[in-house]
């Protein structure tokens, strides 16, 4: 998981039966995280799959994939290393075992980091550029397909640099993870691709666009007074936001070291590695916890199953009694709320918004793909979930018909 070798010779800087931390206690930390951890992703990932309005949101499917790496993590890898330091030796003590145990602790935990990545690059895209994702064609390339890339490209690497590297892997069977890292990592063409691409550039790029989200959101708050969407964009980011700190977190300090080490000062900060390498594990029990807190709709729905409620309106926002539209500045605002019609034909009153709200030739003029960014048919939205009591799902529901 951690890029550690020194001069592309020796592939552990510190290995890892010299941790500082005794492997008793480790065994007790990672078996005392490792079990909620899994219980909770099971129960996160059956939420997210077995309903339908979670399962069918688009900002949920890098979070099921990023749970299921995850939980093949926790079920695979994890149980290695508890038995390394249960019984202080490998088994079984075969290169294929060894091998496979490389290809989970790494490849699956950059699958997991560039997932991250996307995911963050994604929500500009979900807030801030509907348009680009408007048609079945255009979220085939927008949304799936850089998944489904992102996961085949890390595969491939991973199985070419493990088991078929141009050079010789060796094992020792009394360390953990087999005593040495995998031979690729003497290979400057993988080191750098790892090293540099997946964890430095990568990591860099979540802080970046992560921060650059959360601006953004603000700015539209408050900046532009936007009051539609609000509560959806702020729940989606606190999601994006916390799991990236996670990682930057635990995972960056050691890469960044790791990456002086092999190209400057050999000796840097070698007191403390040992330590954050220990805990760039910790994303890995986290992550579900995180998810569990922060995906929007994620806790209504946990309450709907609870108290087999299906028409309660279980939305944590209050719904404001008025919303005012002001055509020109000559004009009178007009409260939207206060115009005539019935949930049970909500056509009829959007078709009455949009009489008020647009002129005939706007219309005429207008593409059915520029909507999504225009702020008036976004306040004629606000106006039918306010005036219906909608939740965020209900109402998009209703305009995707």
């Amino acid at each position: 998981m951690a890029l550690e070798y020194e001069n592309g010779s020796s592939y552990a800087n510190v290995s890892i039966q010299d941790y500082e931390i005794g492997r008793t206690i480790r065994f007790w930390l990672f078996l005392g995280l490792d079990l909620p951890s899994i219980v909770c992703s099971i129960f996160v990932l059956y939420q997210l799959l077995q309903k339908q309005v979670l399962r069918q949101a688009l900002y949920n499917h890098s979070s099921i994939l990023m749970l299921s790496f995850n939980l093949i993590y926790q079920l695979v890898d994890i149980p290695c290393h508890l038995k390394y330091f249960y019984t202080g030796i490998i088994r079984p003590a075969t290169p294929i075992f060894c091998l496979i145990w490389w290809f989970i602790d790494w490849g699956f935990f950059f699958i997991n980091v560039l997932l991250l990545l996307w995911a963050v690059i994604e929500r500009h895209i979900l807030f801030f550029h509907t348009t680009l994702i408007a048609t079945w064609q255009k979220r085939l390339f927008i949304h799936y397909l850089p998944l489904a890339m992102i996961v085949l490209f890390i595969m491939v690497f991973y199985i070419i640099a493990i088991f078929v590297p141009p050079c010789q892997n060796t094992f020792d069977y009394t360390l953990d993870l087999c005593g040495m890292f995998p031979c690729y990592e003497s290979v400057p063409i993988f080191a750098t691709v790892e090293q540099i691409g997946f964890a430095i550039i990568a990591m860099s790029l979540i802080a970046i666009f992560s921060i650059s989200l959360l601006m953004r959101v603000i700015w539209q708050k408050y900046q532009m007074h936007r009051q539609i969407q609000w509560r959806k964009q702020r729940r989606l980011t606190l999601n994006v936001i916390c799991i990236s700190l996670l990682y930057l977190f635990f995972c960056f300090p050691v890469s960044t070291i790791s990456l002086v080490q092999n190209y400057s000062d050999p000796g840097f900060a070698k007191e403390v590695q040992t330590t954050l390498f220990f805990l760039s594990y910790f994303p890995v029990f986290l992550l579900p916890f995180i998810c569990l807190a922060t995906i929007p709709r994620m806790w209504r729905e946990i309450s709907i199953s609870l108290e087999e409620a299906t028409n309660v309106n279980t939305d944590d926002t209050t719904f404001p009694s008025s919303l005012f539209f002001k055509p020109t500045e000559n004009e009178p605002s007009i409260d939207l709320l206060k115009v005539s019609g019935t949930k049970d034909k909500t056509n009829l009153y959007v078709t009455s918004l949009i009489q008020l709200i647009y002129t005939m030739e706007e219309l005429a003029a207008s593409k059915p793909a520029d909507t999504y960014d225009d702020d008036r048919y976004k306040l004629i939205q606000e106006a039918v979930r306010c005036k219906f009591k909608l939740t965020d799902d209900q109402l998009e529901q209703l305009f995707n018909e």
